[in-house]
Formats: structure tokens, sequence, C-alpha cells
């Protein structure tokens, strides 16, 4: 009986290559490809847990420990001074990096909980679409064809106030930035403005897919 014939997979060598991996060998070239912002935010972050797990011996005094002299100048026993009422300001820096930790590590789990709970609102079909409850349906999804309808797609985006009664002109809602394209000369000042009781077309906004933008 023949042995089946054996086919070449690039995938199946690419798993193979991984699976002979270890974790710390994955994490090693993980590190190696980390940006210059990343590294300088990892030890950061590490020599902040390292200031708070080891504070009680960094710290030259006890955290409330007070002293007799209150607002003592810089030097001597005292690195950086004491404060108001005489405690080292240079232990309290070094505490200060556990309250830092602390609050930051309830902050990111807070979000995680709210962010996982909003989930609970999310329709069936945005779940079946993987989809969370943040953005709108099919939000990004339409691609700029072409000039007229990059031009089309900003006429209907600066028009957009008006049409929903929150200014009577284009130019007059403060949050667009109607004027810096009145700089650059894509719009005139005046354009669907009724300031003057002039009459105005608005356009059709052909090719615009409003729900999109709505």
């Amino acid at each position: 009986m023949s042995d089946p014939e054996q086919t070449y997979s690039a995938a199946a060598e690419v798993g193979a290559l991984r699976k002979r991996r270890t974790r710390w060998e994955r994490l090693r070239i993980l590190l190696k490809s980390a940006s210059f912002s990343a590294w300088f935010g990892m030890i950061v972050v590490a020599i902040y847990i390292l200031v708070a797990v080891f504070a009680p011996l960094l710290a030259p005094y006890g955290e409330n420990q007070i002293f007799p002299g209150a607002y003592e100048p810089w030097g001597g026993a005292h690195v950086f001074g004491t404060d108001q009422i005489g405690r080292d300001i240079f232990s309290r820096l070094i505490y200060g990096a556990r309250n830092t930790m602390g609050i930051a590590l309830v902050t990111t789990i807070l979000s995680f909980l709210i962010g996982g709970g909003q989930e609970r609102w999310v329709s069936p079909s945005k779940r079946s679409d993987r989809r969370s409850g943040v953005w709108q349906r099919r939000f990004m999804e339409h691609l700029i064809r072409d000039e007229l309808d990059f031009e089309r797609h900003c006429d209907y985006l600066y028009y957009n106030p008006v049409k929903h009664e929150y200014a009577a002109c284009p130019h007059q809602w403060r949050y667009s930035t109607f004027s810096d394209a009145v700089k650059r000369g894509q719009y005139d000042m005046d354009w669907l403005c009724v300031c003057e009781r002039r009459a105005v077309r608005v356009p059709a906004f052909d090719g615009v897919n409003h729900d999109l933008i709505e």
C-alpha cells in the first residue's frame, strides 16, 4: 500500500514553527518589535511598580512620620524638606507610588467592567456581526470614490447643522470646520447662506448615503 501524497502547506509550516517556540521566545520577539514609546512606557510603569512594592525599604522615613520642624529646607536629613506638619516629602513621594498604581489599577478595572457591561444592550444583529455598541451600523464603510463624491460628502456635512436646525447657515455653526474650508478656497462664506433673506437651493446630495452619516 503506497503512502498518501504529501502536499506542501505554508500555513502548516508556520504553525509548526510557532508551536516549537516557547512563551519566553515569543515574548522576546514581541519585545524586540516594540517601538521606543512602548519601551518608554513599560520602563516607567516598571519603575512605579518597583517603587510601590519596595517603598518601605526605599523611603528613609515612614509615610506618616512627623518631625518637629515644619517646612524644613532641602538638604541634610530631608532631601526635599518637610511639609506643613513636618513629614518628609521625599518619603511621601515614594509612598505616593502606591496610591498612583492603586488608582490606575482601579480605574482600569472599572473601565473594563463598564465597557463589558455596555455589551449587554447590543442587539442580536450586532452580536452576530461581532460589533460593539459604540459605533453606528456600517460606520466608515463608505469609500470616497472620486473628487466629486468627496465634494458631495463635504457639502452634506457642512449643511447638516442647518438640516437639523442647529444653525440658520453653515457658517453660523461654531463647531464646524466650514471656516477652514473657506480659507482654503473650497467654499464661499455665503454658501447656502440665508442671512440676508436670500433664496437658496439646497443640493440633492446625490450619491450620499444619509444613513451612514446620520
